[in-house]
């Protein structure tokens, strides 16, 4: 029968095409390459399939070309990944790297905050902004916005205060106060520098409102009383009790840090712009204890009591803005950055996250706004040695030890003339005494 088969022409034909066809396959499926793309081409030129229709009848090759996934050089065809940004549209979100060396003018960056663009020290503060241009409601508006508290057991920021408070810092500690966009130290209006796109057109609805003035409120940021296992026992309060729950001190009480903060630089504050007029703006003192909320996790929903277990944790504040028929918001904010300095705010030496690799330090957005993250690497980040107060009593000993040289000389040295000695010894040792304790003491 197979004898038959084979003087058959066509049936051979027939045959050798089937073992072509399969031979093809194997070898594109090896390959790594759809054979669905060839074997049209190839069926036409076994006879199996009529041949293409006229151009006019087909639809255009493009078509199929956007459809298939593109071949990688480097490995198999894969299809681009799709990223969802529907929950951050409509906000931009960036925070100002202030150069380096330092300048003061905020370069606006949602990117990282790192040593090549920032100039930042223990215990400053980074400057944020949030515009917010859709989604928006008439009546309640709920903004959720935290940052890291701790990172790989740290301390990171320690709470949010205002853009005065940030600019006041950066100039005791670099010399230049910021220049959000409208002059160093000026906070009094919005803020439309480095926008682009409509960005630009909704920031000047704000700068324009109430003839030029704006429409803004301030907030204060709720206390918080959580207590953190990660402190040095020279750092915060030494004695008495703490703010947080009456323990004893010293402690890891945030509250005892807060106050120190606050006696120093005043009530912490954010501040709200609007293109129509802002009936109430506040924290939600019912969120989390005293209205800062710990979690364990960036998203802000596992709560904790401590931070023993936990080597990152996080805090996040809900705020609340009504102003009727707003289509515009901006929120201006900073995030204070923990010390790891033996000091009232401090949380002791060596507990600050300038000790970790990489970017510890996060300011996030949570809830309807979105999920994105501000981020500064520890490398950016300076301990100051402003506090090193030691290097005064090595400054004022030598001081003394001279002082005290040249009194016992002329002392004993006009001993035998009583004229002169009451004269000239009360006359040059009073005289020099002061001169020389008061000019030692700033120094």
């Amino acid at each position: 029968m197979v004898k038959k088969l084979v003087r058959r022409p066509k049936t051979v034909f027939v045959l050798a095409g089937l073992v072509v066809f399969l031979a093809v396959g194997v070898l594109a499926l090896a390959a790594g390459v759809n054979p669905a793309n060839f074997y049209p081409q190839i069926t036409r030129a076994l006879g199996a399939e009529p041949a293409p229709a006229p151009a006019a009848e087909r639809a255009p090759a493009v078509v199929v070309a956007q459809a298939r996934p593109q071949r990688n050089p480097a490995g198999p065809a894969r299809v681009p990944p799709v990223v969802n940004r529907l929950l951050n549209l409509g906000n931009s979100f960036d925070q100002c790297a202030n150069g380096s060396p330092a300048t003061g003018t905020c370069s606006w960056t949602n990117g990282n905050l790192n040593s090549s663009n920032s100039t930042i020290f223990e215990g400053m503060s980074t400057p944020q902004r949030l515009l917010i241009t859709s989604g928006l409601v008439s009546g309640d508006n709920t903004l959720l916005v935290g940052f890291s508290y701790t990172q790989s057991s740290k301390h990171s920021y320690d709470g949010f205060d205002s853009w005065a408070q940030a600019s006041a810092e950066a100039l005791t500690f670099t010399g230049h106060a910021y220049d959000f966009g409208n002059g160093a130290g000026v906070v009094n209006k919005p803020s439309c520098v480095n926008y682009t796109g409509g960005d630009v057109t909704s920031c000047g609805l704000l700068t324009a409102a109430n003839g030029g003035a704006g429409f803004f409120m301030d907030a204060s940021v709720p206390d918080d009383h959580f207590i953190s296992t990660i402190f040095g026992t020279l750092s915060g309060k030494q004695s008495g009790t703490n703010a947080c729950n009456g323990g004893a001190e010293p402690s890891g009480c945030t509250q005892d840090r807060i106050d120190a903060f606050e006696t120093a630089e005043g009530n912490r504050t954010v501040r709200i712009w609007a293109d129509q007029p802002i009936t109430d703006f506040h924290f939600n003192t019912s969120y989390g204890p005293q209205g800062t909320l710990h979690t364990s996790d960036k998203s802000f929903t596992t709560t904790i009591t401590t931070d023993g277990s936990d080597a990152n944790t996080f805090a996040s504040y809900e705020m609340h803005v009504t102003c009727g028929t707003c289509t515009t918001l901006q929120l201006q904010f900073a995030a204070h950055i923990g010390p790891g300095q033996d000091t009232l705010v401090g949380w002791g030496v060596g507990n600050g996250a300038t000790q970790i690799q990489g970017s510890p330090y996060h300011v996030i957005l949570g809830g309807v706004l979105g999920s994105q993250d501000n981020q500064m690497a520890a490398s950016s980040v300076i301990i100051p040695t402003v506090t090193s107060t030691n290097t005064n009593t090595p400054t004022n000993t030598p001081t003394r030890t001279p002082t005290n040289t040249p009194t016992n000389t002329p002392t004993n040295t006009p001993t035998n003339t009583p004229t002169n000695t009451p004269t000239n010894t009360p006359t040059n040792t009073p005289t020099r005494t002061p001169t020389s304790t008061t000019t030692n003491t700033p120094t």
